[in-house]
């Protein structure tokens, strides 16, 4: 909200900043069944993210969770 001042000068109520906190994706354990499975069969990890809708740093997190040791490049 805006208010004048007697000088013109106008004052600015301080905005809150936006959240910027992440939701960490929540995956069920036979999420991560999938996953692994999917990784194991040679998929590569973008295509199991967007399966998932989630980074593909979220996947390879979880690969590491479950000790699955990672593919040569």
């Amino acid at each position: 909200m805006l208010e004048h001042r007697a000088s013109g000068a106008l004052d600015r109520e301080p905005q809150q900043a936006a959240s910027r906190t992440r939701r960490r994706a929540k995956l069920t354990s036979k999420q991560v069944d999938i996953i692994v499975r999917d990784y194991q069969a040679g998929l590569p990890l973008q295509q199991i993210a967007d399966k998932f809708n989630i980074h593909r740093k979220t996947v390879h997190h979880n690969l590491q969770r479950r000790g699955v040791p990672p593919r040569g490049r």
